[in-house]
């Protein structure tokens, strides 16, 4: 699913732009989403000296509106906030 949206920028972005115009913040965010995990951002290879077995790790883009790289950061800061709330009831105020 992460994969389908940027597939879906990546074939009809430069038309869209085109007949509806976007705002930069748009365009930022439209490129990150198109770049995200893809060798443009960079890569890292993880080497097993006992079997020469090799794992390639693409760069993420870490935007806050890639679907791929914000749910991760989501859920971190929702762990890290529930290990600061006391254990009872409580209310926003």
């Amino acid at each position: 699913m992460k994969r389908a949206l940027q597939k879906i920028f990546k074939n009809g972005f430069d038309d869209y732009k085109h007949s509806n115009g976007i705002s930069i913040d748009q365009y930022s965010a439209a490129q990150a989403i198109m770049q995200c995990a893809n060798d443009d951002l960079g890569y890292e290879e993880w080497v097993c000296h006992e079997d020469g077995y090799v794992e390639r790790l693409n760069h993420s883009c870490r935007h806050r509106s890639c679907p791929r790289c914000n749910n991760g950061l989501t859920h971190d800061w929702l762990e890290r906030t529930k290990e600061r709330l006391i254990e009872c009831d409580h209310y926003h105020v």
